[in-house]
C-alpha cells in the first residue's frame, strides 16, 4: 500500500474518533484551542499512517459536516 493512501486512510479514521468540537475547529482552522488540537491530530495521523498497524476503513464523512458548518451561500461566486 502506498505511503499517500496509508495516510488518508490514517487522516479518515483519526478524524472520525474525534469530538464533534475537535472536528469543527479542524475543518473551520480556527478555534480557541486550534493549534493543540491541529497538532494532536496530525501527529496521531502520522504515528498511525506511519505504523505497521492495519488502518480500518472508514466512510470519511468530512464534506457532509462542512457544508453543516459553512452556512449554504458562503462559497457562491457571483
Amino acid at each position: 500500500m502506498s505511503n499517500a493512501k496509508r495516510y488518508n486512510l490514517a487522516y479518515n479514521y483519526v478524524f472520525n474518533k474525534r469530538a464533534i468540537h475537535a472536528k469543527e475547529q479542524i475543518i473551520k482552522g480556527e478555534g480557541p484551542s486550534y493549534d493543540r488540537v491541529w497538532e494532536d491530530f496530525i501527529k496521531e495521523v502520522t504515528r498511525l499512517a506511519e505504523s505497521d498497524k492495519e488502518i480500518e476503513i472508514v466512510k470519511s464523512n468530512y464534506k457532509e459536516l462542512k457544508q453543516q458548518l459553512v452556512p449554504t451561500g458562503t462559497n457562491e461566486q457571483k
